[in-house]
């Protein structure tokens, strides 16, 4: 008999020397030097105090949002990402995963921590029944490859207004 798919790439990423796993409360307070490390390659997250960390993860969580984190050898946290489960009226009361703020840490970038972070969610979003994923990338043309090796396509026009 056939091992699930999330047991599979577990064992695949352990292969790797980490290991993906959701964010909890205790490992963010734990790790909350290597995690705010990680979130600066996207942009500077600011001061936080171990209270004012948990409490965002508890609001993320409240509505949704599940955040993975890869850790290496040495338990430090060197990659992170964060999915939104968003459900529907439409097609059948399914689902839509929202891929956002997928960071790695500079010492582990090209060590494929970003796409094991990406396959984890993918397989999320397989077991939730999501009929689709989406994510905001810039035009930036690295960017935009580097997603599309992993099925995604560009599609639509962004828009925002920023408040």
């Amino acid at each position: 008999m056939m091992e699930p798919l999330s047991s599979n790439l577990f064992h695949l990423i352990s292969l790797f020397h980490m290991h993906i796993t959701p964010l909890t409360a205790d490992l963010l307070i734990q790790h909350q030097d290597s995690y705010l490390a990680t979130l600066t390659t996207l942009s500077p997250p600011g001061e936080h105090t171990p209270e004012s960390l948990v409490t965002c993860l508890d609001r993320m969580n409240a509505q949704g949002t599940m955040v993975f984190v890869a850790i290496d050898e040495q338990s430090w946290i060197i990659g992170t990402c964060s999915v939104l489960i968003e459900y529907k009226f439409n097609r059948w009361w399914s689902c839509v995963a929202h891929l956002e703020d997928l960071a790695v840490h500079p010492n582990a970038q090209g060590k494929w921590v970003g796409s094991w972070l990406i396959k984890t969610v993918l397989t999320y979003a397989e077991e939730q029944w999501c009929y689709k994923i989406i994510l905001d990338a810039d035009k930036d043309p690295a960017h935009v490859s580097y997603y599309e090796k992993f099925g995604f396509e560009s599609c639509g026009a962004y828009m925002k207004i920023t408040l």
